[in-house]
């Protein structure tokens, strides 16, 4: 069995990391303004407010395109903002040191990611899993991948070992062994290029600009990955659409992430793939309303679901059986995950 996880900057944020978007957006708005180009993106980024993902971010370079008339005066400004932000995550990143401690909470997470739906969420998973207990000993083997959308080494630093050479002290819930397989990084890496961009042609407002390879290396993340030569795009979906079990965490997907989106979409299609999706309670809102309003779940839980499938790309929804792709989805807001209070992982050296 393939179980993959997603991460996302919820990790970081969860760990006490200023990796939010405005968090960035302030360093970047009083960092040193080096010419008219990298003005422009500053007064324009300015004047957007309450922007609070960094899908936000990327959709607004979408939209600044439409102020420049030059490819090149875009792109000085662009490079400058996807230089200062991989320069501005790695610092962040290097707040965070790995121990037994921390490797060992990964890895108990890894191994079980069930335990915090709810009861009848979990009898149905379990009725999954014990579908691939066919009296085979490997069929209840789990190999274990992690994909993440972030750009800095926080979740290898905290896994404090080689992927290949991390220990699961404990059996899956099947019995069977659990084997972290890879990290890979979806969006690139702070020691290479970044992926900061827009899902498509559609996201980029100057008309002109749609025509121009060289705006669409930089900017249409499909694209910048191939251009930049990475291969791991390709590896990357295959995970997805290999895995058994894919647990989001941490993670916004939204239109500039439609790639992805669809691709799960169209992976949950199958009878034997499940969307385990981990989603972000803000000051433990929802956990307040459900403690006294459970009725209120099963609304939480379609919400969830419809703000996921709502950036699944137009031509992908039209193929697929969205109401059953919806039985294929669970969905919690219950804290837990990933959890690493009580550890000191974080130094005040940079």
């Amino acid at each position: 069995m393939n179980i993959t996880f997603l991460i996302g900057n919820g990790f970081d944020v969860g760990l006490g990391l200023k990796t939010r978007y405005p968090d960035f957006l302030e360093n970047y708005l009083g960092a040193e303004t080096k010419s008219q180009s990298i003005f422009l993106l500053k007064d324009f980024l300015s004047k957007k407010h309450k922007l609070d993902y960094w899908f936000n971010l990327e959709l607004v370079l979408g939209e600044s395109t439409a102020i420049y008339k030059r490819p090149s005066d875009f792109l000085e400004a662009y490079e400058d903002i996807s230089n200062e932000l991989r320069l501005y995550i790695e610092k962040q990143g290097r707040l965070v040191h790995g121990s037994d401690e921390t490797r060992k909470i990964i890895c108990n997470n890894l191994a079980d990611p069930f335990s915090l739906f709810n009861d009848r969420d979990i009898s149905l998973l379990l009725d999954y899993l014990n579908r691939f207990n066919n009296n085979n000993i490997n069929s209840i083997d789990w190999n274990v991948n992690v994909l993440t959308y972030n750009y800095n080494y926080v979740f290898e630093e905290l896994l404090n070992c080689n992927p290949s050479a991390a220990i699961f002290e404990k059996k899956n819930i099947l019995g069977g062994t659990i084997r972290l397989k890879s990290v890979k990084h979806a969006h690139g890496d702070c020691d290479g290029t970044i992926v900061l961009g827009v899902n498509d042609t559609s996201q980029i407002a100057n008309e002109e600009f749609r025509k121009q390879d060289i705006i669409l290396n930089a900017l249409m993340k499909s694209k910048s990955k191939i251009a930049s030569g990475d291969l791991d795009l390709t590896d990357c979906a295959n995970l997805i659409r290999d895995s058994n079990i894919i647990c989001c965490y941490g993670l916004s997907l939204s239109l500039t992430d439609s790639y992805w989106v669809s691709l799960m979409a169209q992976r949950l299609m199958s009878n034997d793939c499940r969307l385990l999706l981990f989603e972000y309670d803000k000051d433990g809102a929802i956990e307040k309303i459900l403690k006294h309003s459970k009725y209120r779940s099963a609304e939480f839980e379609n919400n969830f679901k419809e703000n996921l499938l709502s950036s699944v790309s137009s031509d992908v929804l039209s193929r697929i059986d969205k109401s059953g792709v919806k039985t294929h989805i669970f969905a919690t807001a219950k804290k837990g995950l990933f959890d690493f209070s009580g550890t000191k992982f974080l130094t005040n050296k940079l």
